[in-house]
């Protein structure tokens, strides 16, 4: 009779770890799709703002060189004014698509997350296994009192 409740509750602990596993893996699940959108979203609008910023070589072959400021401005003009060496060095610190593509590279993927969540699964089944042998080995000396 015992044996029957305990296999009863065995089986109803196990129903519930299971169903507790099951929405924890969709609630991660789910927040790693929200991360994933949001980040593209992120990552898009730092293009765009990016692009938006940077001067094209048409932009930089058709700016005025020095020699053509100085016949057109004053000194004083010329240290305020930016030259194609300020936009070159603007543009050698701004971030490129390939600089952001590398970092999307390192983003979790849902198959990583996937994998350490089994490991974890079964981490968790394994440690209830040993948990339900030590409290069955406590119990059966019990159960002949």
């Amino acid at each position: 009779m015992q044996q029957n409740q305990q296999d009863t509750t065995n089986s109803e602990l196990a129903g519930l770890i299971s169903q507790s596993f099951t929405k924890f893996e969709n609630k991660i699940e789910s927040k790693l799709e929200e991360s994933n959108l949001e980040l593209a979203g992120l990552i898009n609008q730092a293009f765009s703002e990016q692009e938006k910023r940077m001067a094209t070589k048409k932009d930089l072959e058709n700016m005025a060189t020095k020699q053509d400021l100085e016949n057109m401005a004053t000194k004083q003009d010329l240290e305020n004014m930016t030259t194609k060496d300020d936009l070159a060095n603007l543009k050698a610190k701004m971030a490129t698509k390939e600089d952001l593509e590398k970092l999307e590279t390192r983003l979790v993927t849902k198959s990583y997350l996937d994998d350490k969540l089994a490991d974890l699964h079964s981490n968790l089944v394994g440690r209830m296994k040993t948990e339900d042998q030590k409290i069955l080995l406590k119990l059966q000396p019990q159960a002949g009192v």
